[in-house]
């Protein structure tokens, strides 16, 4: 299933990537683009995975379409936000009356023309026969394989699944396929449709949960130094993020370096009494308390640690 990628991996990838913050209620700060998780890819080519490529669209970063053997980049305004509908309702009948929604507040005259024309110009560039015309609208024949969102949501599940079922290996696997699909915060130089704009949002916050679940994967095989090295990449560009302040300090607790684990709470307060002059939550204080206490079993639990994982 999963042939060699062409290229599709950034040195630099995007750390908030647009979206929200997850695991905390605290987290105003503006997204940061250009930090470094080449962590992932190492963890990908040490599992001996490569990233498939029945992908065709692409939307996890600059819009592209595949056809044949080359990428187009799909060309700023109203037409990105045409294929962008399209992909989300994949295989599904878009109304032009949608797509006018979508792409005016105040819809000119001629916006039916318009539609066809954005349309007409997408089938040059998409594959033969992907875009069909329907009684009052459009449809996008695509496969969720062809799709790099949907692929990403699929790998996503799956990683997580395996990761309840106590194969760390296999979700590490699968959830490191997932992340390297992106390559940028999801639509890219779309900013006027609120249907795409809340999509933005809503695979930024599921791009978290495949890093946290990613950090899971590896604590639980007991690479504690490695999964710390990681969260303190995630947290530059979340510092007020409490559940990967947890995994930090679970992770360097388990790695036999309590005392920093117990200096990293003290940075966590410092930041949120700057921030929003406020205490860490119950959660994070309680987890504090059960390393002063060497409370093992406690900090598994509040560190979300799979396993009775070694303290070494």
């Amino acid at each position: 299933m999963f042939a060699e990628s062409t290229g599709r991996i950034n040195e630099s990838l995007p750390a908030v990537w647009g979206g929200p913050d997850m695991d905390s209620n605290n987290s105003t700060e503006s997204p940061d683009l250009c930090k470094d998780i080449s962590f992932v890819e190492s963890s990908f080519a040490v599992c001996g995975g490569s990233v498939s490529d029945p992908i065709r669209f692409r939307v996890l970063g600059p819009m592209e379409v595949r056809r044949g053997e080359s990428w187009r980049t799909v060309a700023q305004g109203r037409g990105r936000v045409v294929l962008g509908l399209l992909l989300t309702h994949r295989s599904e009948v878009v109304t032009a009356n949608r797509m006018i929604g979508e792409c005016w507040t105040v819809p000119p005259e001629s916006a039916e023309s318009l539609v066809r024309r954005h349309v007409m110009k997408l089938r040059r560039i998409l594959p033969d026969g992907a875009l069909l015309t329907r009684c009052g609208g459009y449809l996008l024949d695509a496969d969720a394989e062809e799709v790099d969102c949907a692929m990403f949501e699929c790998l996503l599940h799956a990683g997580r699944e395996k990761l309840a079922e106590g194969r760390a290996d296999e979700a590490e696997r699968e959830l490191a396929r997932a992340l390297t699909l992106w390559s940028g915060p999801g639509f890219t130089g779309i900013h006027d449709s609120p249907v795409l704009e809340a999509e933005r949002f809503r695979l930024a916050e599921l791009r978290m949960l495949a890093v946290t679940s990613w950090v899971r994967a590896v604590m639980a095989q007991e690479r504690y130094h490695e999964a710390a090295a990681a969260v303190r990449r995630i947290l530059a560009g979340h510092p007020l993020n409490e559940g990967l302040w947890e995994q930090l300090m679970a992770s360097l607790y388990l790695a036999g370096r309590r005392a920093e684990a117990l200096g990293e709470f003290q940075n966590l307060r410092n930041r949120l009494v700057a921030a929003a002059g406020m205490e860490p939550g119950c959660r994070v204080q309680r987890l504090q308390q059960a390393m002063l206490d060497d409370d093992l079993e406690e900090i598994l639990r509040l560190g979300n640690v799979e396993g009775r994982g070694s303290h070494r």
